[in-house]
């Protein structure tokens, strides 16, 4: 990718997206965050961060209540 090669990402050999390398006259991250922040898109944080706290820990079995992977349908 660094010498310039571009990928094709195909669904069913119709082209869907384009993979390329970035430009060097992209705008660095700052100030990408600037126009974002600009246009209403984010907005900065005021003041310190807060604590996250501690993980929760979940029950084995959470994934499986949360979603519809239930073994019992098939």
């Amino acid at each position: 990718m660094r010498g310039g090669m571009e990928i094709v990402i195909t669904d069913r050999g119709t082209p869907v997206a384009r993979i390329v390398p970035v430009d060097k006259t992209d705008l660095s991250l700052e100030e990408r965050l600037k126009n974002f922040e600009s246009c209403g898109l984010i907005e900065t944080c005021s003041g310190p961060d807060k604590p996250v706290g501690e993980p929760v820990e979940l029950p084995k079995d959470f994934l499986k209540r949360c979603t519809r992977e239930d073994s019992s349908n098939e």
